[in-house]
């Protein structure tokens, strides 16, 4: 059987990212070819109990002793991720890959936002990972990958190290395909095509989550992430405290209510969202609203699950909303990265994609009604056709 190395963030405990990689690996398995998961963060499965309801003390690991303002400081970030590197993985992940894809057809480096400078350094590791590839004269290519707006002079080397040897060429949104054209050979074109998770339910032929029709209230879901990212994106967002985000999150739960719906807060399987959402759950029951906070998912399957069971769905995390689009959901999603509208724009329109500011607004449920409708307008037949062009484009440049 045919077989393609897939390079991503494959099993990361955001659960949404997963989405990726499985629309991905079920559209190559459909033309018979199996996908081998490569984890750049030298993950191999998702771990057991990583994803309990709640955090164990007996499963800390060093890092949960650094004070969190440390931790997540950009330069501690960067100490970390090399240390671990150089002094830890760099044998035996160099090895375990040399494995994966000396056994392999190809590398695809599918999905998500790879080719950017972060501080986990995503672009050293698809570096080696293309240096690997060459060694074993194994085709490389780039699939429905999202590029960074800041790059460092070390990270335009390292892309264009990997764009030098990649066959075929595709970014999910416009945007992304600006910041490479600088970059790339005279002789690769950019294709942009829609986020792989787009396809997810067609390519599990829309049979997961089939259930037996019932008579219940209509859902809204509240994906809900900590306030932090926002202000951190959003300068007019500074003084917003614990409280006004709060506040903001009542308002649609009354308005939510007004319109006689059930609400369900969830979540991707983060830790630090599922504690934000707590609070906010509790402070909605205080309200006397009919509202419920689903367990924080145990896998990518579970969250799936969860989505499909809503109707409407108010989204933080952009494969939240992603994945609720593929099973047919009314979508809303806000604005905490500069990626977010391009690629609602390439799926079809920008305008499912909400500014921040909203979250300052004391009447937000206007502009959340009309996201919902401007994603019932986008047809998942355009964006599965679409998907399937990238992905046979792509394989026809493996393949012959």
């Amino acid at each position: 059987m045919k077989k393609i190395v897939i390079a991503a963030e494959v099993f990361s405990s955001n659960l949404g990212d997963y989405a990726i990689y499985d629309s991905l690996s079920t559209l190559l398995s459909s033309r018979d070819i199996e996908a081998i998961p490569l984890d750049i963060s030298f993950r191999r499965g998702f771990p057991v109990g990583c994803t309990d309801s709640q955090p164990k003390l007996t499963n800390r690991s060093w890092k949960s002793f650094i004070p969190k303002k440390i931790k997540h400081h950009k330069l501690t970030q960067h100490i970390i991720t090399r240390t671990m590197w150089y002094v830890f993985h760099q044998q035996e992940i160099t090895t375990y890959w040399s494995e994966l894809i000396s056994s392999s057809d190809a590398v695809i480096i599918g999905g998500g936002q790879l080719l950017t400078d972060t501080s986990a350094g995503f672009l050293t590791k698809l570096a080696l990972i293309t240096d690997i590839a060459n060694e074993f004269n194994k085709p490389i290519c780039i699939l429905g990958c999202g590029v960074g707006s800041d790059l460092s002079k070390k990270a335009q080397k390292n892309i264009k190290k990997i764009l030098n040897s990649a066959r075929f060429v595709s970014l999910r949104d416009l945007d992304s395909a600006n910041r490479l054209k600088h970059f790339v050979r005279k002789d690769i074109s950019l294709n942009v095509y829609p986020d792989l998770a787009f396809a997810l339910s067609s390519a599990n032929n829309n049979n997961t989550f089939q259930k037996e029709p019932e008579l219940k209230k209509t859902v809204c879901a509240f994906n809900i992430m900590p306030l932090a990212a926002f202000k951190k994106y959003n300068p007019n967002l500074r003084d917003v405290d614990a409280e006004a985000y709060v506040i903001f999150w009542k308002q649609l739960a009354q308005a939510t209510a007004k319109e006689n719906m059930q609400i369900h807060i969830v979540t991707n399987g983060s830790i630090q969202d599922y504690e934000q959402a707590t609070s906010i759950y509790k402070s909605i029951l205080l309200e006397d609203l009919d509202v419920r906070l689903l367990d924080r998912p145990s896998s990518p399957l579970n969250l799936y699950d969860q989505i499909s069971d809503v109707d409407y769905l108010i989204t933080m995390r952009m494969h939240a909303g992603i994945i609720g689009k593929a099973y047919g959901k009314s979508v809303s999603t806000l604005i905490w990265d500069d990626k977010i509208p391009g690629v609602w724009q390439e799926a079809g329109d920008q305008k499912v994609a909400i500014n921040s500011d909203i979250i300052l607004n004391p009447h937000p449920w206007d502009e959340v009604k009309s996201a919902f409708e401007a994603s019932n307008n986008i047809l998942l037949s355009d964006l599965n056709r679409k998907i399937s062009i990238s992905v046979d484009k792509c394989l026809e440049v493996i393949y012959n």
